[in-house]
């Protein structure tokens, strides 16, 4: 799974004409989080087809980025994260981003991108997501 990073300027309406333009090119939005900084807005999102979401974006004049990330299922009870977060520590493996995917009954699912995402995969694998969970 990927996705992309969309930064522009914030304004009224920006996820509006970003999923009509994503709708418009039968792209499936399978997640997606805005945060504000500042004047700035960074829309990420979820797609299947991350090349095809970038093009047509970028040729609607958006500054998009786009990032291999894996998906963890991460059970929910007390202490569960930490056991991974330390096994990345002791790697030496640096996390960029942590988003919620989505959360189940017994388990939560994120995404994570870190410095160093092969060696990431291998050292979570018992972590790591497999196609048809969610």
């Amino acid at each position: 799974m990927r996705h992309i990073v969309v930064v522009a300027e914030d304004k009224r309406g920006l996820l509006a004409d970003i999923s009509y333009l994503l709708g418009k090119a039968k792209i499936n939005m399978e997640n997606v989080s805005v945060e504000v900084v500042g004047t700035k807005s960074i829309v990420r999102i979820f797609v299947k087809n991350e090349e095809k979401a970038e093009k047509v974006l970028s040729a609607n004049g958006y500054k998009v980025l786009s990032h291999d990330n894996l998906v963890l299922r991460i059970e929910d009870k007390p202490g569960e994260w930490s056991k991974a977060a330390e096994l990345l520590k002791k790697e030496g493996i640096e996390l960029k981003n942590v988003s919620l995917i989505t959360k189940g009954k017994k388990y939560h699912f994120y995404s994570i991108v870190t410095d160093r995402n092969k060696r990431a995969e291998k050292i979570l694998a018992d972590y790591v997501w497999s196609e048809g969970e969610l």
